[in-house]
């Protein structure tokens, strides 16, 4: 998920622990000032940082200027979004937050503090960010390095404007007084808006998207005029628990109508279906767009040709649409002696929907040998009229491109 929504768990998580973890005056005091830095601040700070601190990662994976893409693909979700990896990151920070609560200009802000409470945040923190990137099409590697199989759990868009609304709802509701923060979450909501607005206008979203989020914005800022909601956190998890459990039926409902197409069903024996996924579509959770790549295997056994098809489901009405099924060629990679190559090794670890191909280039001269590239990617992005933001190319020789 996107880095706010963690944010926002990590907030929440704050929220539901007991009180007296930060120490100080508790808000229901009178005696309580919003307005002033209080002890014990550490307490939400550290469970919104452990949200989100396995994707300090990408700080060194993602280019430029530091890291590259196919190093990116490589590695991005493996150690840091592992069980093994999301253990030691629980231990490191909590050792982190010991060490500045032993710090005498710090040690105010950690009242309350001790370290099986601080590895109690952490390991919540972290082991939310895990749990929370499964939702999407992304997927997850729990299990790296023993087993580098991808985890998709196809419920949400990895940015979701409603899984916003739930988790910071519950934050602002079940918050007595904020003080001066409250024009932290002025600017906050206003930067998600424009977000929104900004997706709906590029046609990435249906423009009632941003209708319905300012509804709903509306009706917290009342909620929250209403008063203080003791039980705001058990509510945000019931109905997050209800959103994606809704969206999980409607992910099994596309894949059962997506094996039910005529398309699909009539496969040859040679045909095999290599992956099949529903993806979500931002901001309307009960659409997928349905990808299957149908691998066609040759005499030798060999996976030589691949068909992508795509098609829609629209869950309101039930109706899967068929629109087309692309060829693609991921086994030329083995064709064209590429497949040893570090790009390749990294398309292969990270793809979902393999797909891949030739493309010839003008001649040149000052490279005499250079016949063309061969152009990986993956269908989740390449999707049309998408572009492939995960696409990597090889320049291939002459003596390597197949006759």
């Amino acid at each position: 998920m996107d880095n706010l929504a963690h944010a926002l768990a990590g907030g929440l998580i704050a929220r539901t622990l007991p009180r007296r973890w930060a120490g100080g005056v508790p808000e229901d005091d009178p005696a309580f000032d919003p307005d002033r830095p209080r002890p014990g601040a550490w307490l939400t700070w550290s469970a919104v940082i452990a949200a989100n601190l396995p994707d300090f990662e990408a700080l060194v994976l993602w280019p430029p200027p530091l890291g590259d893409k196919a190093a990116y693909l490589l590695h991005h979700r493996g150690w840091s979004h592992s069980l093994i990896g999301i253990a030691a990151e629980a231990v490191a920070f909590t050792a982190l937050l010991w060490l500045l609560a032993r710090w005498r200009t710090t040690a105010r802000w950690f009242a309350g503090f001790t370290p099986r409470r601080g590895l109690t945040v952490a390991a919540m923190g972290v082991g939310s960010h895990l749990f929370m990137d499964w939702w999407n099409s992304y997927g997850v590697r729990p299990f790296y390095p023993w087993d580098k199989s991808w985890y998709y759990g196809d419920l949400v868009f990895i940015v979701d404007p409603w899984v916003w609304l739930i988790l910071g709802g519950a934050i602002v509701c079940g918050t007595r007084r904020f003080g001066r923060a409250k024009w932290g979450w002025y600017a906050l909501t206003l930067a998600a808006t424009l977000v929104v607005a900004r997706a709906c206008q590029a046609e990435r979203c249906p423009w009632w998207v941003l209708v319905g989020w300012a509804t709903g914005v509306v009706e917290i800022a009342l909620l929250r005029w209403w008063g203080r909601w003791r039980f705001a956190p058990l509510i945000a998890a019931t109905l997050l628990g209800g959103y994606l459990a809704l969206n999980a039926r409607w992910s099994d409902q596309a894949v059962r109508a997506a094996f039910e197409n005529p398309v699909l069903r009539s496969l040859s024996p040679r045909d095999r279906i290599d992956a099949l996924g529903a993806m979500p579509v931002p901001g309307v959770p009960w659409r997928r767009r349905l990808i299957a790549s149908v691998m066609t295997v040759s005499p030798e056994g060999r996976d030589v040709l691949a068909n992508v098809c795509y098609g829609d489901w629209n869950g309101l009405s039930g109706r899967y649409q068929h629109q087309d099924c692309l060829p693609r060629s991921p086994g030329e990679a083995e064709r064209l002696n590429v497949a040893d190559d570090p790009k390749a090794i990294a398309w292969k670890a990270f793809a979902r929907f393999h797909i891949g191909g030739w493309v010839h280039t003008e001649d040149d001269p000052a490279t005499p040998e250079q016949e063309g590239e061969f152009v990986m990617g993956d269908a989740r992005y390449a999707t049309p009229p998408g572009e492939d933001w995960s696409r990597l190319r090889i320049v291939v020789p002459f003596q390597g491109r197949p006759e």
